[in-house]
């Protein structure tokens, strides 16, 4: 079957190179999407899910009944163009010109090959259910989890711990929600500790208890469960390290990412970085020793895990892709090093750090709270809004083109990338070397 695939896109693909993405998230689906717009290649696009998960907005699943209808958005419009397809299945290996799929009997061979494998997380933040119909089943037994629970433990103070329990104290002021975090601060040391103390206020307004520099001593019962979150049968005493006691009838493990590399780990073991596990890249994304592989977002080491970040390698792809004859025209990838987090709680409150500037609730929940993006998610992918609820800011509750301008004088960013924050990154403007970026 392997040969067939191969066999039906170089027929489609007529002179044109071929590229493999391999992964449909946020990185992959928007080069997938530039390349078919600029018609040079034929692009396949192959992930394990049959969905595209909108995992920025995945938390607000977690709580709100239907809403993880709106997170799953289909792959079936992506290719507007005709240059490209869409393939739902495994990559177990990739190699330097072909990648073998599971349940195919041949590999399918590239001209080039573009990792986007991404990462993973823990549930309810990230889903792997091969089919969207699992993934809604897994996030509605999650909301009547929550819905019917009186005590509930969050571990891990980063920010999906510290979103997801905003998610649920904001919507559930009669419950006693517990966060608890092993370090100092909430969200990491490498921001400023204004939005900790700024998001530490916030939870606490709403009724949330917060516990710092402390761990919890898991017992038995919540090891048992491999899915990151468990409901209990009734409501148990919890013991930190600290011998704090706290009351539980519904966990929740938020932390740690881990870097999916299954599909590459063995077969380009010489380019993988051992301090992070991902792939070494030089400065056009181009995996070290392997000249048709690149590699964008979460699988590559040159930046954080973070979804703009794939987006920002993305939009620099499309344009370095066909210019890989003439190198020396196309500036290198530079990364960006400024800070940039959005933590909303709730709908209605939250704080975001641009750069050297901490925006309040009323900010952030323009720019993330009210939308989670997802509206141009659905934008991203072709296809059209979900008839039912509100997923884009009227006119006059966005920011006006003042407080744009007056945002990235303050921030010291330029006004493309606050423009591209207020778009959730999702419709990257392209621009050489990607300085915005």
């Amino acid at each position: 079957m392997g040969s067939q695939i191969s066999l039906e896109c170089r027929a489609r693909a007529g002179n044109r190179p071929i590229i493999i993405i391999v992964g449909g998230g946020y990185g992959g689906v928007a080069l997938a999407r530039e390349l078919d717009r600029s018609g040079q290649f034929f692009t396949m696009l192959i992930d394990r899910k049959d969905y595209y998960l909108h995992n920025i907005a995945a938390l607000r699943a977690s709580v709100e009944d239907g809403f993880s209808h709106k997170i799953c958005v289909p792959y079936s419009k992506l290719f507007l163009k005709g240059n490209g397809f869409f393939i739902h299945g495994e990559v177990t290996a990739i190699n330097d010109d072909n990648i073998t799929i599971n349940g195919y009997n041949e590999p399918v061979s590239f001209n080039y090959c573009v990792i986007a494998t991404g990462s993973s997380y823990a549930f309810p933040c990230k889903v792997a259910e091969p089919h969207s119909e699992q993934a809604f089943q897994r996030y509605n037994r999650v909301v009547q989890d929550v819905k019917s629970s009186t005590n509930i433990v969050v571990v891990g103070g980063g920010p999906v711990g510290v979103e997801l329990t905003g998610e649920i104290g904001s919507v559930y002021r009669d419950k006693k929600v517990y966060l608890i975090h092993s370090g100092k601060q909430l969200i990491g040391d490498q921001f400023d500790n204004k939005l900790s103390a700024k998001l530490m206020k916030q939870l606490t307004e709403i009724g949330v208890q917060v516990i710092l520099e402390d761990r919890l001593d898991l017992g038995a019962e919540l090891k048992r469960d491999t899915q990151n979150y468990v409901k209990l049968d009734k409501i148990e005493s919890l013991t930190t390290a600290k011998g704090r006691s706290v009351y539980a009838d519904c966990f929740f493990n938020c932390t740690g990412v881990y870097i999916n590399s299954n599909s590459w780990s063995s077969t380009l073991s010489d380019a993988v970085d051992l301090s992070s596990g991902r792939l070494k890249t030089d400065n056009h994304l181009q995996v070290i020793n392997h000249p048709k592989l690149f590699a964008i977002g979460d699988a590559n080491s040159m930046q954080n895990a973070q979804a703009f970040y794939a987006g920002s390698q993305a939009a620099y792809l499309s344009q370095y892709l066909p210019k890989l004859n003439v190198v020396k025209t196309m500036k290198p990838y530079q990364p960006s090093n400024s800070l940039i987090m959005s933590v909303p709680i709730g709908k209605n409150k939250g704080v975001t750090q641009l750069g050297s500037m901490i925006l309040g609730s009323r900010l952030t929940s323009i720019i993330k709270g009210k939308t989670l993006f997802v509206g141009n998610a659905y934008k991203a992918l072709n296809v059209k809004l979900p008839s039912d609820g509100k997923f884009i800011m009227d006119d006059n509750q966005k920011l006006s083109n003042d407080e744009i301008e007056n945002l990235s004088k303050q921030s010291g960013l330029t006004r493309k990338f606050v423009e591209a924050v207020m778009e959730g990154f999702l419709e990257l403007p392209l621009a050489e070397g990607q300085q915005h970026v």
